[in-house]
């Protein structure tokens, strides 16, 4: 869990200084071929993050055993 935790702050570090439309938009598509959803979780993920926001998505199986 500590490194999913990492790997948020370290994405957040990256959509503050340098998240292009371009970037959005192939990150959504990649993240779609990944899983279908996965990129309307991801566009919220980062919309948090550039927004100083809590993070709204969890997956659903960490939902179920109460994991963030």
């Amino acid at each position: 869990m500590l490194d999913r935790r990492q790997d948020v702050v370290d994405m957040g570090r990256i959509v503050k200084g340098s998240w292009s439309a371009d970037d959005a938009r192939e990150a959504h598509r990649l993240a779609e071929l990944y899983r279908s959803g996965a990129g309307d979780e991801l566009d919220r993920l980062v919309d948090d993050l550039v927004n100083d926001r809590p993070i709204t998505i969890l997956s659903k199986r960490h939902e179920t055993r109460g994991c963030v």
